[in-house]
């Protein structure tokens, strides 16, 4: 997973901000879905530095704790048919805290998405990618079917 951002430098958060991770969930276990790496409740992850590197005046951020910062837009990564089906099942959403004083990049893709027939309506896609993150719950937004999910309303 890649974050595309115009910033040049990591900004340091003022107060802790609440975030949503996609992960993969194997008996009782989550694991991020590009490295594997396994998250536990109540644990401070960090990172010594962001994986960076910059491509036509596009900073891409591909090392570090990504996350997004809206609990819709991370219900609709795992659920969305961007996954095949038989993927999204295996998807979890994570509720996080990035803990005042982390540093953090925000995607350079915030964008506002309206589409009718998206259970969510309307929401804006941010990703944001930390150097600091706790894994505070699971959340269940949705109830788990063979091939799909059906979408509790929020």
């Amino acid at each position: 997973m890649c974050l595309k951002t115009k910033w040049t430098e990591p900004i340091t958060i003022k107060e802790d901000i609440t975030t949503w991770k996609v992960v993969k969930k194997d008996r009782d276990r989550y694991y991020s879905i590009c490295f594997g790496s396994e998250y536990v409740f109540d644990k401070l992850y960090t990172v010594p530095q962001f994986g960076l590197y910059d491509l036509n005046n596009i900073r891409f951020v591909h090392q570090g704790l990504h996350s997004y910062l809206t609990e819709k837009t991370a219900m609709w990564i795992a659920s969305s048919s961007r996954l095949q089906p038989k993927v999204a099942l295996d998807r979890f959403i994570l509720e996080c805290l990035i803990p005042a004083g982390s540093q953090v990049y925000i995607s350079y893709e915030n964008y506002e998405y309206l589409k009718d027939k998206e259970p969510f309506g309307y929401f804006v896609e941010s990703e944001i990618v930390s150097n600091q993150l706790i894994v505070i719950k699971e959340i269940f937004p949705w109830e788990r079917t063979n091939t799909s999910r059906t979408v509790h309303h929020i």
